[in-house]
């Protein structure tokens, strides 16, 4: 190898993806420490911590799992799952897709948390910002979701458990049940509200840039609710956005 950063980046394909030329070729062979051995110390070093760094983002999975098929379940995932993030505390989002059922939505809820929980975010839409607003101006106004915001649709009861776990009760048994969290950032500290399948809806459109107005009529062709409903609950679900820092200036 000619360059440092050529030989480098040999090392880091066979470290990611197990492949690359024989390390007799360009290692330097060392008394009692072969070049086989030499690059193992690298690979095995380098997924013990990719062991490491996602264990810690799933103490509820592995609560649920128990210990053994834990570890079982974290050393198949960094034998099959690559590195490719330049941010290693990425890597671990990865792991839900190994899964199903509630042990997949349980893992992507631990996911979610331990990624907003470092993500960028924008500054919380308050009451005094549309306070002013007309009720047509209301209608006509495309909201913004906070940028730290991760809406789920959920088949499992995976937010009772979690709740119950981080406060130490008693597990509840688990059951299928549609539901929808929105996980979110504010203050630097993540939180979790349970919103209804409209509330949802409603802000899956702010997502795709609809307005207030473009949503609540999507509403009503998809039968998700009546005219007289909407105008019943527009200042409500606007209040409860708001009221829970979902919304961004």
């Amino acid at each position: 190898m000619d360059t440092y950063s050529s030989q480098l980046a040999v090392l880091h394909d066979f470290i990611i993806n197990g492949t690359g030329a024989d390390a007799n070729n360009w290692v330097v062979d060392r008394q009692n420490f072969t070049p086989a051995e030499q690059i193992m110390a690298y690979v095995m070093g380098y997924r013990y911590r990719l062991y490491d760094i996602t264990a810690q983002d799933y103490p509820a999975l592995q609560k649920h799992l128990g210990d053994n098929e834990f570890d079982k379940l974290l050393k198949q995932f960094v034998n099959k799952a690559v590195s490719n993030h330049n941010d290693i505390a990425n890597y671990q989002t990865q792991l839900p897709q190994y899964l199903k059922g509630f042990t997949y939505e349980l893992a992507t809820l631990e996911s979610q948390i331990a990624l907003l929980s470092n993500a960028h975010n924008n500054t919380a839409l308050t009451t005094a910002d549309i306070q002013n607003l007309a009720p047509s101006d209301l209608l006509a106004t495309k909201f913004k979701p906070r940028a730290a915001l991760k809406l789920l649709p959920l088949n499992y009861n995976v937010n009772e458990y979690y709740s119950a776990f981080i406060n130490n009760q008693e597990l509840p048994t688990i059951q299928q049940q549609q539901n929808h969290l929105a996980i979110y950032q504010h203050n630097h500290k993540v939180w979790r509200l349970s919103i209804s399948h409209n509330e949802h809806f409603i802000l899956s459109g702010f997502a795709k840039g609809q307005s207030f107005g473009e949503v609540l009529e999507d509403m009503l062709n998809k039968n998700l609710a009546t005219e007289q409903e909407l105008m019943q609950k527009i200042s409500a679900w606007i209040g409860k956005f708001i009221q829970n820092h979902l919304l961004a200036k």
